[in-house]
């Protein structure tokens, strides 16, 4: 499929196409502007909303930039394309309007408090309340890994109101500039306060305009490169780093009865292939209790064999070399599967 969209983003320019200093910050000033204009006084209901309704658009077999992110997506980002409909659909299912209402009191305590003052529990007497505010222009630097990080970065702006300048790794924008695009033709007042860009990480002209405008900075990557970023901010510019981890399971005695270990199983696996094994929350390691029905051997054996149906209908794309190290070979024949240990443990 072609892509034809509107060049709205720095990351539509054609491959090669020369930014500068100014062409950045003329870009943030841009976008303060339209926040002021068109975003900072919306209602949360109605950010909700137009969240709700761009994820509903990408969950349609029939969209547009869905079919472009898993028909250009493979070859600009190395995920498979079942791999990519299975990541997409994750991510889009969670942005429902009762779910993205719920995070707002999970994290605020009400969602009130993004559009007013609102009176704290049993503070009636004190006269005390409050009200949240996002910054005016929040900047983003992405890590290349996998695309849903980011896209969230998106959506957690818009809630608080901010105009956001996002910058990519090189060669890593498609799918963010394929959801802001989807943003700005649900909305394109909306869509005006957002920015998409790429370019090889350390070009220090370009990140000192970027960071000269920034109210709030968040990076996702290696510490030492959070460590570089932060150490070129300007001391009012907030900083929000997100370095390097590492997950693993843990398996209960109890969740390998009979009836359950299948699904445990299935779950287990399902977290293993997301996003090639890439992703914060895709296991490296799992611990599996003793004492159960399975044990830990058998456990490992049946992961091996449901890994192996998952790759022939969801194949690992093409990993990058020095992902593939880190990840290391698969060993299936002792428990190690897709750089995968599985040990026992009492």
């Amino acid at each position: 499929m072609t892509m034809n969209l509107p060049n709205y983003f720095l990351a539509d320019l054609p491959a090669g196409a020369a930014l500068d200093a100014a062409i950045v910050r003329e870009a943030c000033l841009t976008l303060r502007r339209n926040r002021a204009q068109f975003l900072a006084h919306r209602r949360t209901s109605e950010i909700i909303e137009l969240l709700a309704e761009v994820a509903s658009e990408w969950r349609r077999p029939a969209s547009l930039f869905r079919a472009m992110a898993l028909e250009t997506g493979p070859a600009a980002t190395g995920f498979g394309r079942a791999t990519l409909a299975r990541g997409l659909d994750a991510f889009f299912e969670q942005l429902t309007p009762e779910r993205l209402r719920a995070l707002l009191v999970q994290e605020l305590g009400d969602e009130r408090v993004l559009d007013e003052c609102v009176s704290e529990v049993g503070a009636a007497e004190s006269r005390r309340a409050r009200i949240a505010t996002g910054p005016e222009l929040l900047v983003h630097i992405t890590a290349g890994n996998i695309p849903a990080p980011a896209l969230m970065s998106m959506v957690l702006g818009l809630l608080v109101r901010s105009a956001q300048f996002v910058k990519c790794a090189s060669g890593a924008s498609l799918l963010p500039r394929l959801f802001a695009h989807s943003i700005y033709r649900a909305d394109a007042k909306v869509g005006a306060c957002l920015e998409v860009a790429e370019w090889p990480g350390g070009n220090e002209a370009l990140e000192a305009a970027l960071f000269e405008q920034a109210d709030c900075v968040t990076a996702t990557g290696r510490d030492e490169t959070l460590a570089a970023i932060r150490a070129r901010l300007p001391v009012r510019t907030r900083f929000v780093g997100y370095g390097h981890r590492v997950s693993f399971a843990f398996v209960t005695r109890v969740a390998l009865s009979a009836e359950r270990a299948p699904q445990i199983l299935a779950d287990a696996a399902t977290d293993i292939v997301a996003w090639n094994q890439l992703g914060c929350l895709s296991p490296h390691v799992i611990y599996v209790q003793q004492g159960g029905d399975w044990t830990a051997r058998h456990f490992a054996s049946e992961l091996a064999g449901e890994l192996e149906r998952r790759e022939a209908g969801e194949p690992r794309g093409a990993v990058p070399v020095t992902s593939a190290a880190a990840v290391g070979p698969p060993v299936r024949a002792q428990g190690k599967l897709n750089g995968l240990m599985t040990t026992q443990t009492p």
